[in-house]
């Protein structure tokens, strides 16, 4: 595609829809070309702002009068608002009305709101993203995160994270404090460049470092404000009994799934049967009461939740029957 300035995305077709009727094929390419051309960053900000205020009127536009439009725009310091409405008053019906609008919302108020980008991964999926500042996160299943399309490099970059993540942050480039904030509900993560594993579900927290240092600061919590973090440090909070643990872990085994495979090493039964219910979306209940301290250390696909099932039947002697998204687990009886 011989993309090259904002005039040209907003007549791009494929363009137009991600902006207003995305779907997840649109989301998925666009990400992608953003990553594949960071130099084109500030003209896709700026094409969205544009389309996303002409909507479904943007086809009664000329692309001489979009043309129009970015002149008066890049020029708004020369002119009075009056010149501006004066100027574009040679213009007819809606087109006139609607680039007159934007004129007024750009110039008049010089207000730019960064434009939120929220990504969400399915049950069982693995997403990836690529921030604007080139970090890499990596998306567990059922899990939201949310940034601003456009980062200032003088400035704190923030993203807050509903579900599990894996981030390996691009150390920060400029003159402005080098922070990387990760939001987890009542847990803040201060990064500068590192990579680690945050898990935020149910009013639990929990954060793992891979490499490098991590501050948490806690928000609800009177007598520990923060904590430093060295690699293999795994943090959990409880916000509903304030409640932290500290314990050394080997790291890997909690980003294991950034590689589509599950490990758990010597996890109690009911952990595990949470993290399958946050994670694929399947009910899951354990008949026998005694099972559910039980231990378990096993590695499965991350894809086919059913594998996983079958492994802990034959490993554990178990019996597992699923019936559509509701899953029983009960002790094996001899017959």
């Amino acid at each position: 595609m011989n993309l090259k300035d904002a005039e040209d995305f907003i007549f791009h077709t494929g363009f137009k829809k991600w902006v207003l009727q995305p779907e997840k094929s649109d989301n998925d390419f666009w990400e992608k070309f953003v990553e594949d051309h960071p130099e084109l960053a500030k003209e896709i900000s700026d094409a969205r702002k544009i389309v996303a205020a002409l909507g479904i009127e943007q086809k009664l536009l000329h692309k001489s009068e979009v043309k129009d439009l970015w002149k008066d725009i890049r020029h708004h310091s020369k002119l009075s608002v009056k010149q501006k409405i004066r100027r574009i008053s040679i213009w007819s019906g809606v087109a006139a009305a609607v680039i007159a609008g934007i004129i007024i919302i750009t110039n008049i108020f010089k207000v730019e709101e960064p434009i939120r980008q929220v990504v969400f991964s399915n049950y069982g999926e693995l997403k990836e993203v690529i921030l604007p500042d080139s970090s890499h996160v990596t998306l567990n299943g059922n899990s939201k995160l949310t940034y601003t399309s456009v980062w200032d490099k003088d400035k704190t970059r923030e993203v807050w994270l509903e579900g599990e993540a894996f981030f390996n942050v691009t150390k920060k480039t400029g003159t402005g404090q080098a922070k990387f904030l990760v939001h987890a509900e009542d847990v803040t993560i201060e990064v500068v460049g590192t990579s680690f594993n945050v898990t935020n579900r149910k009013a639990n927290t929990k954060v793992i470092l891979s490499t490098g240092s991590i501050k948490l600061h806690f928000d609800n919590i009177s007598n520990v404000k923060e904590i430093d973090m060295k690699p293999g440090d795994y943090i959990e909070y409880s916000k509903t009994d304030s409640k932290i643990t500290k314990k050394k872990v080997n790291p890997d085994i909690y980003s294991y799934w950034t590689s589509h495979k599950l490990m758990f090493d010597d996890i109690s039964l009911l952990e595990l049967t949470q993290i399958i219910q946050e994670t694929y979306g399947v009910h899951v209940e354990i008949k026998e009461q005694s099972l559910n301290s039980k231990r378990i250390k096993i590695a499965a696909p991350i894809n086919n939740v059913d594998v996983l099932f079958k492994t802990l039947e034959k490993l554990f002697n178990l019996d597992i029957k699923r019936e559509g998204n509701n899953v029983n687990i009960d002790r094996k009886h001899e017959n």
